[in-house]
């Protein structure tokens, strides 16, 4: 395992050294992939300062529906590390959010997107890379900038695809280039390199540690099968439990999570259902957006949510945003 830490390293390093002029940015969730490729490169870092001459650019996407404890989890984190000075020297946290207009529900209920799901997957354009790459945007601006990722072949067919990752770094010529430096590490590799890095480091400790192992159901039947994301997400075995809701339903003894699991499949068969949907214009037989029922229906069950406490905190974006406060107003409102 020491020596494909060093090799993470190894490739971190020569990416700093290769950009040190630029503006290097990694993307954070809070998972454990993301959570490694952070700490190693906050290693780096910290043991290197003078390898980059701007900082380290940390960004995590909040879409408005991520699952209250992850959420939670994350924040406290990013705030960890913010106050931790070896880490603030020389990197900054930002948390990135949709616009008004592109928030979940507003999409649903005030533009009639249907939930999303495989043939429209317009959740994580909307939701995560948009405001990702809108920030990103902004940072062009003051010089070349480069996107380091946690992803990992063994992911996804798509993942393996190495042409969509930098892998000789002098030979980049893309406009912002994107590495992949734990490409090719295993979910093994990816717990003993986080339980390796807690006993050797006090950047990331052994209570961190713990937190990310509950939340993966580490060591259970769940582990391997989970990949945690939106607690709407309609895109996956969509009638069928979530996996990372039971799991944290047990793992975290939050038995709301549960309810969770039920009010997704609610909103699947509202925008499954034919009479809650327009006639598709283009395509003879199929389905368009949601129509006046469909949206009825669809506030009616947020309104039924929302007198449960618990449930109420999933729909945390409704209420720390003053237009969509607005938005939640309205929608109350019309349906009574």
């Amino acid at each position: 395992m020491k020596e494909k830490i060093t090799l993470v390293q190894s490739r971190i390093k020569k990416i700093f050294k290769h950009h040190k002029n630029d503006i290097i940015t990694l993307s954070y969730s809070g998972g454990k992939d993301s959570t490694f490729l952070l700490i190693y490169a906050l290693k780096v870092i910290v043991e290197n300062p003078f390898l980059l001459k701007n900082k380290l650019q940390v960004i995590y996407s909040d879409t408005g529906v991520e699952i209250p404890e992850l959420r939670e989890y994350v924040l406290e984190s990013i705030k960890k590390f913010k106050q931790n000075k070896k880490i603030s020297r020389h990197v900054d946290f930002h948390i990135v959010k949709p616009s008004t207009d592109d928030n979940f529900f507003v999409k649903m209920i005030e533009k009639n997107y249907p939930a999303p799901h495989v043939k429209f997957r317009w959740c994580t354009r909307v939701l995560k890379t948009k405001p990702i790459n809108s920030f990103i945007e902004k940072l062009k601006k003051k010089g070349k900038v480069v996107k380091i990722v946690g992803v990992r072949e063994e992911e996804s067919t798509m993942r393996r695809n190495k042409g969509a990752y930098e892998i000789g770094i002098e030979k980049s010529k893309k406009d912002v280039p994107v590495y992949a430096p734990i490409r090719d590490l295993t979910s093994e590799d990816v717990w003993k390199g986080l339980s390796y890095f807690c006993n050797k480091n006090s950047l990331w400790k052994i209570e961190d540690f713990e937190t990310l192992k509950k939340i993966y159901a580490w060591d259970t039947e769940f582990e391997k099968k989970i990949r945690h994301g939106c607690w709407v997400c309609t895109v996956i075995s969509p009638t069928n439990d979530d996996k990372a809701l039971l799991s944290l339903a047990k793992s975290l003894n939050k038995n709301y999570l549960l309810k969770l699991n039920d009010l997704k499949k609610e909103l699947w068969k509202i925008s499954t259902t034919k009479g809650c949907r327009k006639k598709n214009q283009k395509r003879k037989g199929g389905l368009g957006g949601l129509n006046k029922k469909g949206r009825r229906a669809l506030i009616k069950l947020i309104k039924k949510s929302l007198k449960d406490k618990e449930i109420r905190r999933a729909f945390y974006s409704l209420f720390e945003d003053e237009n969509l406060k607005l938005y939640l107003k309205k929608w109350i409102k019309e349906n009574n």
